[in-house]
This record gives structure tokens, sequence and C-alpha cells, in this order.
């Protein structure tokens, strides 16, 4: 996950340099605020207020509070990538599904704020942002998606590169709704303790694995015949 760690409090940015230390206090900004309480309780006059900077003066940087959102979905899911790519290398032509599928399970599991903002991607963070922007967000998605899905067929060769996209774009669509389930509020997950409910109640990272086994080896099924 990266973290962000300037302070920046001058009035105007005229320089390149400067508009990007801006920029960056911004997403600090939304970073501390996100760490501290939950996504739908943070204003974009609050996110302007802990940068130190106007609200009219934000936009300058950020069309809107949910693009400063997505930047920071963008950055993680660069992180996630990465670290998936280096976590399949041993496993390259190994046909190892179950390896993958921990492997998925943990690079998602070890990016819980990445985790929060997918859990609300369509739902909030698509709002309130232009076409373009989503554009661009996507085009941006796809291409860092792309490294990840080369390991998983570098792994399971007889899986082909389209369906491998295919089935870790729906793991990433599961994982970000799996989320809130396997992370309720402490009320809920007293009741969820109970023996009356437990049934209910799912931990993250072993049930997106089993989740990604299953697709997987669906697909190579599939594929095969």
């Amino acid at each position: 996950m990266v973290t962000y760690s300037f302070s920046v409090d001058f009035e105007r940015a005229r320089q390149p340099e400067q508009k990007e230390l801006r920029r960056e206090a911004i997403l600090e900004a939304a970073t501390e605020l996100l760490a501290e309480k939950g996504l739908h309780d943070i204003s974009l006059s609050a996110i302007a207020r802990r940068a130190k900077l106007s609200k009219a003066n934000l936009y300058r940087y950020f069309e809107s509070r949910e693009a400063i959102f997505l930047e920071l979905l963008r950055s993680d899911y660069d992180v996630i990538a990465k670290d998936f790519e280096k976590a399949l290398i041993p496993l390259a032509g190994t046909g190892d599904v179950e390896g993958v599928a921990k492997a998925i399970a943990a690079s998602l599991a070890s990016a819980p704020r990445a985790l929060e903002l997918l859990a609300s991607i369509a739902s909030v963070l698509e709002h309130n942002v232009s076409a373009d922007y989503i554009r661009d967000f996507k085009r941006e998605i796809y291409a860092i998606g792309a490294r990840p899905v080369f390991a998983v067929h570098a792994a399971l060769p007889d899986l082909p590169f389209e369906k491998a996209f295919e089935v870790v774009h729906m793991i990433i669509v599961f994982a970000g709704g799996l989320y809130p389930s396997a992370n309720p509020p402490p009320i809920v997950a007293e009741v969820m303790s109970e023996p009356e409910f437990c049934q209910f109640a799912f931990q993250f990272e072993p049930t997106l694995a089993t989740h990604a086994r299953l697709l997987l080896r669906g697909a190579l099924v599939e594929s095969a015949s």
C-alpha cells in the first residue's frame, strides 16, 4: 500500500514540482482521513482543510472527492499487481492452481485500503466523475492488471491469456464484495460469533482463495473442452 507524507503550505503552486507536491498533499490528506473514518463520512471540504487548501483550489488538482479516492485505488492496485507478479515467479510453468489461488488471495488481503475502496467503486466512486476521467482510470487499471494476468498465464500455461484476464477480473470484483462481509461492524461481528449465526461469518483470505481456485479450475476445464 502506498502512503503519502507531504506537508505543503504555500498559497499558489506555479511550478510543475510545486503542483505535484500539492497534489500529493491532497492524497495524503485523503489517506489520513480514510484511516480515521469511513469513506462515506469524508467530505471534499474535510480533505481540503486537512491539505490546508481552499475547496476551490482543490478543484485545480482533482475534479471531485471521488476522483481523489479513485487515484488512491489506482496507486494501491499498482502495488498489488507488483506483489502478485513477484509471488508468482516461482510458480511459472507449474500449473499449480492451488498456489496461484493462494497468491491472489494473499496479495489482495495485504491491501485493506484498496479493498475498502474497491467495495465502493460501483456505488460511490464511479459517480460524480466525468466520462473522460473514468476512461483514463479504466485504461490505467487495465494496463496495470495485464501484468498479473500474464503472471497467471505463465503459471498456468494451459489457461489462455484472455481467459486468465476474465478470471482475474471476476476474482477482484468478488473480493470487493466479500471484504465488507468479512469485516462487518463490531455489533454484527459479535452476533455472527454466536453459534446460531456463525455459518454466516467469512474469513476474507481463505474464502477468496477458495473462490479463486474454483474459478481457475473451471476456466481450465472450459479451455480444454
